[in-house]
């Protein structure tokens, strides 16, 4: 109970940090030039934009069943309803701890708690390494400081894949010495079929493809125009931020980093935002709106 209470005062303390990064921005430009600006998008831009985001939160569900069909083949309305709602759950958990859940529900189809956590860490290394892809591009903007701390995240990543792919029992060995991470001891290998990791490793691209199209279209409909490469790399880099900062979805944190990089061009700072606002609301809010209603379909 304790350690719940934890967790919850964690959470807390995060989202409240995240609502006063928000509130901070707001206060660097016209609330009303923003609002304004975002009553102004075109609707059939907008609505293209949800629809892409759409089809990058579907296309993480073939992503995960890609994996998980090497032990079973799960329906694909169970493991939709199952995915969905654990990114809803786990973007306001710190650091997206809680996305581990999504194991519990798949047990009443033979899948061990080994083998589903075994496939969302695949999940996570193949996220980081697209979007990492993309961040580099984005780097020379950063401070040297930081810069060194997300070539050393990626470096580590990187590691983590290498060894999983060839030697995953000794890493496992190996992370479970270590106190926090004594359960893994408990974890039984699974190395997943080359084919299997090429294949899921393709639909993590055209996932993050499919958010940042959906970002760019969400731009376009204020009337910005941003070339493709660089919004992507400054929504991708952006996320990475958000991510090391703990707070729940990178609330605040992914924002300011993400206006941050596509400031000028000859856009106002409050268009800028306004931008970067609806393009959060056709990646995030669609996991967040999509996952949410189907969490009382979970059956465990």
């Amino acid at each position: 109970m304790e350690g719940v209470f934890d967790l919850d005062r964690l959470n807390i303390a995060l989202a409240v940090v995240s609502l006063a990064l928000l509130v901070g921005m707001l206060a660097f430009v016209d609330v009303g030039k923003v609002a304004a600006t975002l009553s102004h998008a075109d609707p059939l831009l907008a609505l293209a934009a949800l629809l892409v985001g759409f089809v990058g939160l579907s296309l993480r569900t073939v992503r995960w069943g890609v994996l998980v069909r090497e032990k079973a083949a799960v329906p694909w309305r169970d493991l939709y309803v199952i995915q969905c709602s654990g990114m809803a759950v786990s973007h306001f958990s710190p650091g997206k701890v809680l996305e581990v859940v999504k194991a519990v529900p798949l047990k009443r189809f033979g899948l061990s708690y080994s083998f589903v956590l075994l496939s969302i860490v695949w999940e996570r290394v193949m996220d980081l390494l697209v979007i990492f892809a993309f961040t580099f591009l984005a780097l020379p903007a950063f401070d040297e400081a930081l810069r060194l701390v997300l070539l050393a995240v990626f470096a580590l990543v990187v590691l983590v894949a290498i060894a999983s792919f060839r030697h995953l029992e000794r890493l496992i060995t190996l992370l479970a010495r270590l106190p926090f991470l004594g359960f893994l001891a408990r974890v039984q290998a699974h190395n997943f079929r080359k084919r299997t990791l090429a294949a899921a490793f393709l639909l993590t691209l055209v996932s993050w493809l499919a958010d940042a199209v959906a970002a760019l279209l969400a731009f376009k409909s204020l009337g910005v125009d941003v070339e493709f490469l660089r919004l992507a790399s400054a929504y991708m880099a952006s996320i990475i931020v958000g991510i090391l900062s703990f707070l729940p979805g990178g609330l605040g944190s992914t924002e300011a980093v993400m206006v941050f990089l596509l400031k000028g061009g000859g856009y106002p700072l409050a268009v800028i935002l306004g931008g970067v606002l609806l393009a959060r609301a056709f990646t995030l809010g669609v996991s967040v709106v999509v996952g949410f209603a189907l969490l009382p379909l979970v059956r465990k």
